[in-house]
């Protein structure tokens, strides 16, 4: 019988969290620079930011997800 050892997948998980701050970064600069003429709909925003949110939830899961696999003999 194998031995099986848990662990995080830390290096999914940084690049995870880092998609999402990359995210609100783009959405705060393309925000601020764009004239008020081109700004989006208060709905529009809305939505770009609860898209963020549902990737920070996804982001959240896979953080807190474990991997199972076989000790390293």
């Amino acid at each position: 019988m194998s031995d099986l050892r848990t662990f995080r997948s830390w290096g999914v998980s940084i690049i995870a969290w880092a998609s999402v701050a990359i995210l609100v970064t783009l959405l705060v600069v393309i925000g601020r620079a764009v004239p008020e003429s081109m700004k989006f709909s208060t709905s529009g925003t809305v939505t770009m930011w609860l898209l963020i949110v549902a990737w920070a939830v996804f982001a959240y899961g896979i953080s807190r997800s474990k991997v199972t696999a076989d000790a390293e003999k």
